[in-house]
């Protein structure tokens, strides 16, 4: 079979070639590597708020036990040294991505207590290493008020109740 075909439009014979050439193999792979370029961070940006989310399922888990300790004690637990009225340790409250819970009483004005989670150093976002977040109890008008914020977290990484 011949391998030439006239081409009806110059009349001269060509070759009946299939398939992709050099160069538009090269084109498909830039784009491919621009659109993973360009979703990487996005999934990072993912990944980093879904350990955030972590931190903040544990500690909405002990609630009730911080709220409870103050009002039937009028002072904070804290878990630094031991568990304190149904309290754990802090280094008993751990998750994939956070080290340790800690509960104190409150620094800011207005707040009694806090509970503070610190991120692992080692198998957790870059953007996460050593940060924490806190959140806060403040008693308003017989009512537990829970706020959230951290001192030293990109907003872009908190959940949307804990932003400013």
């Amino acid at each position: 079979m011949d391998r030439f075909v006239s081409s009806p439009l110059n009349g001269f014979k060509t070759h009946g070639l299939k398939g992709f050439t050099l160069i538009e193999l090269m084109i498909v792979i830039a784009i491919i590597g621009v659109l993973a370029a360009m979703a990487l961070p996005a999934y990072q940006v993912y990944v980093a708020r879904a350990q955030v989310s972590e931190a903040l399922n544990l500690m909405n888990g002990m609630k009730s036990a911080v709220a409870e300790n103050y009002h039937s004690s009028a002072t904070c637990a804290d878990n630094q040294n031991s568990d304190h009225f149904g309290v754990a340790h802090q280094n008993h409250i751990l998750g994939n991505h956070v080290q340790r819970i800690r509960t104190q009483t409150s620094s800011q004005a207005g707040e009694t207590c806090e509970m503070v989670a610190t991120f692992r150093n080692s198998n957790v976002a870059d953007a996460l290493k050593g940060k924490t977040l806190i959140l806060s109890l403040r008693v308003s008008s017989g009512s537990d008020v829970w706020t959230c914020r951290s001192n030293d977290l990109n907003s872009l990484y908190l959940p949307s109740v804990c932003r400013p």
